[in-house]
């Protein structure tokens, strides 16, 4: 099976997004360098016009690099302020334990789900009541 609109060279990026990856990450390391210089998410949406989506996509895909590819982790940082290349290693120790606690709360949701799922199984079973003669 063929996926469309993904672009092999940037594997998980949609080809509109891998055509501006390069660009993205050069504004954000010339322009937006260390916390104090973040942008939000909806300024990089509008300014580039995509969706909130390709933004996540594209700051996923610089974090973790391309080894096809030969493209290093890129050491983007971010929390409500918004988006920025880090110059501070404690900038990327928040931001992992930031994801840390995100991937924590969807480990709780996922649970909760299970949890539901087997609610709905057990209550579907038919009811065997013993019958004492």
């Amino acid at each position: 099976m063929t996926l469309t609109g993904y672009n092999k060279e940037h594997a998980g990026l949609s080809s509109a997004a891998a055509a501006i990856v390069d660009r993205f990450l050069r504004t954000l390391k010339d322009m937006h360098t260390g916390r104090d210089k973040a942008v939000r998410s909806g300024e990089i949406e509008s300014g580039l016009e995509i969706p909130g989506t390709t933004v996540r996509a594209m700051v996923s895909y610089l974090r973790t690099g391309d080894q096809k590819e030969g493209r290093p982790p890129e050491p983007i940082c971010s929390d409500s302020s918004g988006y920025w290349y880090a110059e501070d290693p404690e900038d990327i120790n928040k931001t992992m334990s930031h994801i840390r606690e995100r991937r924590n709360q969807l480990n709780r949701v996922l649970s909760g789900l299970y949890q539901a799922r087997e609610n709905l199984i057990t209550a579907a079973k038919p009811s065997r009541q013993m019958v004492c003669v």
